[in-house]
């Protein structure tokens, strides 16, 4: 990924990002428009191919987006003193 998407202030990545998952979460990958996701994020479709390299690299970037969200929340949430990965709950 270009690094200049990094650059960005935090809520324009986030417009980015939220506008891609929408498009994404409505369709599959092949049906998803780089079109579409450009016009849900606000932006043009090249500087959306300024910030990725294409389609794919954008979806992969958004796995691993979404990967890390579930990993911290997981984390911030689990027992600390439970060991076993079927047992973690939430704290009360």
């Amino acid at each position: 990924m270009n690094n200049k998407f990094y650059n960005l202030p935090l809520d324009r990545q986030k417009q980015i990002i939220n506008g891609a998952l929408k498009v994404f979460s409505a369709s599959n990958y092949r049906q998803a428009s780089t079109i579409d996701i450009a016009r849900e994020a606000g932006i043009s479709k090249g500087l959306l191919f300024h910030y990725f390299k294409n389609k794919k690299e954008l979806y992969l970037y958004l796995y691993e987006y979404c990967a890390n969200l579930a990993v911290d929340e997981l984390e911030k949430n689990r027992d600390s003193e439970e060991t076993d990965f079927f047992g973690i709950q939430k704290c009360s």
